[in-house]
């Protein structure tokens, strides 16, 4: 009942048949991007002291079902260690003090951690996890580990100063959102998977 938007309803004709759009972006998860789930414009509307009213005119007819709508992914669709996903991964998180870098083989896009911080782990077994620098020049960045092998872990994009000394950081394993290799054998959390693993691929669809 108040604000530029109100103002503009009463004051002119800026709004008169003006498109509606209602969608959904996933920013946590790129790859899946974005779909629009209503389309529209503006109908009749009236108003009185306290409110504004009006219609719009859907272009869809689907302004009356379910919002939102799920995704049907082969893969779950929570991003790791969100609500949705019910994991936490502060029981999984590891802490690296600034002795276990090795200061002269690091990068911006590259950080190396000395031999045995990491070698209980598989090569791997850090992809799309989250890296935490929470000592040194560059405290504060959070980057996601693109690729781990060995005790080298490939960051998504570089830090932005390119100084390792007095480096300490924090570290959880990811999730490559796959019911059995991870929801299942490596969290045991399969019951808030939000995937569809068993829809056909487009090959055998038909």
């Amino acid at each position: 009942n108040s604000g530029d938007v109100f103002r503009a309803l009463l004051q002119s004709d800026d709004l008169a048949m003006a498109a509606i759009k209602v969608g959904r972006v996933f920013p946590d998860t790129p790859g899946l991007g974005r779909y629009e789930l209503y389309h529209g414009k503006l109908g009749d509307y009236s108003y009185n002291r306290n409110i504004v009213s009006g219609q719009a005119r859907n272009k869809w007819n689907s302004l009356s079902g379910k919002w939102p709508y799920y995704t049907y992914n082969d893969r779950c669709v929570w991003r790791f260690g969100s609500d949705g996903c019910g994991k936490n991964v502060t029981s999984i998180t590891l802490t690296f003090p600034v002795t276990s870098i090795e200061v002269g083989s690091c990068t911006t896009l590259v950080l190396a951690v000395k031999a045995g911080a990491i070698s209980g782990y598989a090569n791997g077994r850090f992809d799309f996890g989250r890296v935490t620098i929470t000592d040194g020049p560059n405290s504060g960045h959070i980057r996601t580990v693109r690729a781990h092998s060995g005790n080298f872990l490939a960051l998504s994009h570089p830090l932005p100063i390119n100084s390792f000394s007095n480096i300490a950081f924090q570290m959880y394993p990811g999730c490559r959102k796959r019911l059995v290799d991870d929801c299942t054998s490596l969290y045991d959390n399969n019951e808030n998977f939000l995937g569809f693993p068993w829809i056909p691929v487009q090959e055998n669809a038909f």
